[in-house]
């Protein structure tokens, strides 16, 4: 396999990962890709495991670690909207970011507060190009 399929097999995976919430694969799976990457795909596998480590935090009650890992997704992937590689990126640091809302809004030390249902979705806006 080519570090072309390697790139588009990886961000697929990710985007599955991601939306059933298994938040601490999909940064495995990111974080292998991140490892072997050069610019511009370095940068961006690296938003991609912020934004799962946010989540896996969050799940585990850590709310520092929510939001300093969701603050420093949006750093990293802001140089990639509105799309890049077939993935909404735009969409996905809004979702994020309205998912979130209610822990940021808060002040440090807050515990976390009531989420909404419906975790953030990571979508495709045409087939990967890795």
């Amino acid at each position: 396999m080519t570090e072309e399929l390697n790139f588009g097999y990886a961000l697929d995976r990710w985007v599955e990962l991601f939306n059933t919430g298994a938040y601490y694969e999909a940064h495995e799976v990111a974080e292998e890709v991140w490892h072997r990457a050069a610019e511009p795909e370095k940068t961006f596998f690296k938003g991609l495991i912020h934004a799962a480590v946010s989540l896996c935090h969050l799940t585990r009650g850590n709310a520092h670690g929510a939001r300093v890992k969701y603050h420093s997704c949006c750093r990293y992937l802001s140089i990639y909207r509105p799309t890049w590689a077939g993935l909404d990126v735009d969409a996905l640091l809004r979702e994020l970011e309205s998912y979130l809302t209610p822990l940021l809004v808060l002040p440090p030390g807050s515990p976390i507060p009531e989420l909404g249902p419906h975790p953030p979705q990571a979508t495709f806006t045409s087939a990967p190009t890795g």
